[in-house]
């Protein structure tokens, strides 16, 4: 099972990033730089106005450092050096990124005229496949034959519309069915990919154990690399491509809701993980104000985002929630070290670490594939602490039902100890009654140093072979005294036996012996009444085998019926060995073989 999954895990993980690299094309020598102007939306700056400026205030796109919302952003692309293509072709698509809201001018028939462009709008030249909008453009289009002005008043994100930039096609189908992008921009996209198979693996493995265990940590971690994995596909073009075609809103309302999400999600867990509310008191209760502060961001954040996408808020919620995340972070951190309860808390300390490495990586180099590697790594981190989990929690179980064995093997001996007692007291009280006082000396004698035996060995559940033979042959001494030494026993024991190292249960053998003497020798009327005990080395367990020349197990079953007697130390035994056996490849077992002149019992003990 365990190879079959890790082996599904490296698939998906193989199947996503191949994937993914299936789809990037680079850019070539197509890509066109706009100047930029930025002005106030205050500012009711013209079309004609742009075009009248020699030179914009940006020469570059890549020179604009900040997004402000409360900006309007004039794109002016020039067309001079690549007006040598409608030489060749009679349309040349100008492809850019899907703006919120924008406005695309161009010339018809010597005046300007301006087309909407925006999150709400399916036009034919948008691509469901890729996340771009494709503009068809036509030589006499060019305002003053050589500008196509863009005026973008709604920007969704800060940076991403800088990273891909601009570039002219020739052909509508090949624009909205290939995914180009920077060579600089696969790595990341790749990163993603990876790791989105990796987060499928671990959320179909988690959310199935979470149905068989109704156990929440598995609930939580699942969404928790549920909503991660969502956050890191946003790069590949062909999901954000679907997703802002079909559900533009939903789209844009989720993506800076998965990042509250994953935080509120990741509390949840390392809250369910570390049992804090029983070991971490003070830091469930600190979570606690948190996943309200959370969720009361992300209704705040719903809000903004349908009633107005770009508010000026929005980016200040976003940071203040990162701030906070990272400031809790780094407390609790320092909080679980210093206090640690378990060995969970290393998981979840490293984890983190290793994730807010990323992420501090990412923040100061602008990189995210750094992000994305050290999400993965967190992923397995957790992942490996939810391994441990399961087999701590085994290890509990397994400790908790031997402790309940233990407990249980001891009351059931229990029960043997009174049923001898009990028999070798009447013995002794019928010695005395019969005025046989040396005989009773002989037996209290016996009685006493196997009564002091059993005593000393009742701590442990297993003792020594040899001290197991010793018991029997003192148990033997004092039947033999209490039925006037009417039988006769014998001890054969394999030389390759180490019976000073081999342990057996404690006095597992004799209610077997007891049942051989009481039940098969005793009601024997003629001739000589012999019991054999022998035990035999075998290469993973021990052969004890209880012979008798008694009148046979179906014989003492006729008179057992009469009397209405029940061999009490049987029962106990087999219930005894039933324990034993729990959870055991190698289990004790008990075999009789009956016959007319006697009984055989084949006890097989596994060795400890």
């Amino acid at each position: 099972m365990n190879r079959f999954f890790l082996l599904l895990l490296l698939s998906l993980a193989t199947i996503t990033s191949i994937l993914g690299q299936s789809k990037y094309y680079y850019f070539t020598e197509t890509v066109i730089k706009p100047e930029v102007e930025v002005v106030p939306k205050l500012n009711n700056m013209s079309v004609e106005e742009i075009i009248k400026m020699p030179r914009l205030t940006f020469s570059i796109i890549d020179s604009i450092h900040d997004i402000d919302p409360k900006m309007v952003y004039w794109l002016k692309f020039d067309f001079t050096e690549f007006i040598h293509l409608f030489d060749q072709y009679d349309t040349i698509y100008l492809v850019t990124i899907n703006f919120d809201n924008a406005y695309f001018f161009k010339q018809m028939d010597n005046s300007i005229v301006k087309q909407r462009m925006g999150l709400n709008t399916k036009p034919s030249y948008k691509s469901a496949l890729i996340t771009r909008s494709f503009f068809p453009i036509r030589k006499i289009e060019l305002i003053n034959d050589r500008y196509i002005i863009v005026k973008v008043t709604e920007i969704f994100g800060r940076n991403n519309w800088r990273q891909i930039p601009f570039y002219l096609h020739h052909n509508k189908h090949q624009i909205s069915q290939e995914n180009k992008v920077l060579p600089e921009l696969v790595t990341p996209r790749f990163y993603a990919y990876l790791f989105s198979g990796l987060a499928i693996g671990f959320f179909l493995l988690n959310i199935l154990i979470y149905f068989n265990s109704k156990n929440k940590v598995y609930l939580y971690y699942s969404l928790f690399i549920f909503f991660q994995a969502f956050y890191y596909l946003r790069l590949t073009t062909a999901l954000h491509g679907f997703w802002e075609y079909y559900f533009p809103l939903f789209f844009r309302i989720l993506i800076p809701l998965s990042q509250i999400l994953i935080n509120l999600t990741y509390l949840l867990f390392i809250k369910a993980f570390l049992n804090m509310k029983q070991d971490y008191p003070f830091l469930n209760r600190l979570i606690a104000i948190l996943i309200y502060i959370l969720s009361a961001l992300i209704l705040t954040e719903i809000i903004l985002l349908v009633s107005t996408p770009n508010s000026a808020y929005q980016p200040f919620i976003m940071n203040a929630h990162r701030l906070l995340m990272t400031l809790f972070t780094i407390f609790g951190v320092f909080y679980l070290y210093l206090n640690k309860k378990s060995n969970f808390v290393y998981f979840v300390i490293i984890a983190t670490l290793i994730f807010l490495s990323g992420a501090l990586i990412t923040l100061f180099t602008g990189s995210i594939e750094y992000m994305i590697l050290c999400a993965g790594l967190e992923s397995i981190v957790f992942a490996t602490g939810l391994a441990y989990r399961i087999k701590a929690m085994y290890d509990e179980k397994y400790n908790i039902e031997k402790e309940a064995s233990y407990l249980s093997q001891s009351v059931l001996r229990a029960q043997l100890n009174p049923h001898f007692i009990f028999n070798s007291l009447s013995s002794i009280q019928y010695l005395i009654s019969s005025d046989d006082k040396c005989g009773a000396l002989k037996y209290l004698g016996k009685f006493s140093h196997l009564v002091r035996q059993i005593l000393e060995n009742s701590i442990e559940l297993n003792v020594s072979l040899k001290r197991e033979i010793e018991l029997l042959k003192l148990y033997l001494e004092l039947e033999s005294l209490r039925f006037n030494n009417s039988f006769h026993f014998e001890f054969d024991i394999d030389n390759k036996l180490d019976t000073d190292n081999q342990e057996i249960p404690l006095f597992l053998i004799q209610p077997y012996v007891e049942n051989a003497i009481i039940h098969g020798l005793l009601p024997k009327k003629n001739g000589t009444k012999t019991l054999t005990i022998i035990f035999i080395d075998a290469p993973e367990h021990i052969q004890c085998i209880i012979r008798d020349n008694g009148i046979g197990r179906e014989a003492a079953s006729l008179i057992e019926k009469v009397r209405h007697y029940l061999p009490r130390g049987l029962s106990v035994s087999e219930k005894r060995i039933q324990i034993l056996n729990k959870n055991k490849s190698l289990k004790t077992s008990v075999i009789f073989e009956d016959s007319p002149n006697g009984t055989t019992v084949n006890i097989i003990i596994p060795k400890i």
